[in-house]
């Protein structure tokens, strides 16, 4: 080896390059022509000397990672929003207001809102406080105006049809 003195430098750049090609250890050895072990020592090596660049490579290569993550999730939640015509949080919001329909019902009628949530098993309240259902950024617990909403739609939705009289029998 003549060139004792450029190696190091020489695979550190490579070992930023490949980062910022969002490749692993292994195959910038395999680029490199050389055992991972020895990358990793130099990947521990510029860690201890805290290397800027290597931190930003990592920093980079990070937001890549999270700007694919979201464009995969708008495109999954695109397809359910054209799937359903809602998206999946407002779905979600649907389902877990109609399995506690009658607990929020009980809610609704009773004169002090507040006393009948607190009166409520933990594990319900803080699904209610997961899907917004309750408002928990206030002191007073109450049922969210979207949730209210949702619950008098669906009321007047379910509502039994007794406007219609059954027909007498003739006799």
């Amino acid at each position: 080896m003549s060139n004792d003195v450029r190696e190091p430098e020489e695979r550190r750049l490579a070992i930023l390059k490949g980062i910022g090609q969002d490749l692993n250890i292994l195959d910038i050895a395999s680029q490199l022509g050389v055992n991972k072990c020895l990358i990793m020592s130099d990947l521990r090596y510029m860690r201890h000397k805290k290397d800027s660049e290597l931190k930003q490579a990592y920093e980079d290569q990070f937001a890549r990672i999270l700007a694919n993550k979201r464009s995969l999730t708008k495109i999954r939640n695109e397809k359910i929003r054209l799937m359903i015509g809602m998206t999946i949080e407002e779905k979600n919001f649907e389902n877990v207001v109609n399995f506690y329909r009658s607990e929020l019902m009980k809610v609704l009628e009773s004169k002090n809102e507040e006393l009948a949530i607190k009166g409520l098993s933990h594990s319900v309240r803080n699904s209610f406080e997961n899907y917004e259902i309750i408002d928990w950024r206030t002191n007073n617990h109450l049922i969210s105006p979207k949730a209210r909403a949702y619950l008098s739609h669906v009321k007047l939705a379910r509502a039994p049809i007794s406007t219609y009289a059954s027909p007498s029998p003739a006799g």
